[in-house]
């Protein structure tokens, strides 16, 4: 799985990095290449992360548990303090 992902980060994030490195040397690069796929590349490292993230969902199962774990005891502790809120305030 991490050789997945590594190889997916790479895939998008090391044209952007050489279009933006060219872009430093000659003007004209930026001008005429990274204006009209700089959405493309944007786009891209969206869908990328996203794929990571339905990816990690799908792999593992400590990342599920975790990712519950995590997520459940905050809105607990959210609804516990709105609850003592509402009640000093009455």
């Amino acid at each position: 799985m991490l050789v997945v992902v590594v190889i997916s980060v790479i895939l998008t994030e090391l044209p952007q990095g050489a279009l933006a490195l060219a872009s430093a040397v000659d003007r004209r690069v930026f001008d005429h290449v990274y204006v009209p796929l700089g959405d493309v590349w944007d786009i891209l490292v969206l869908v990328n992360s996203s794929m990571n993230f339905i990816l990690y969902c799908v792999m593992s199962a400590q990342f599920r548990s975790t990712f519950r774990r995590v997520f459940s005891v905050r809105t607990r502790s959210c609804a516990v303090s709105r609850t003592q809120t509402v009640l000093e305030l009455d």
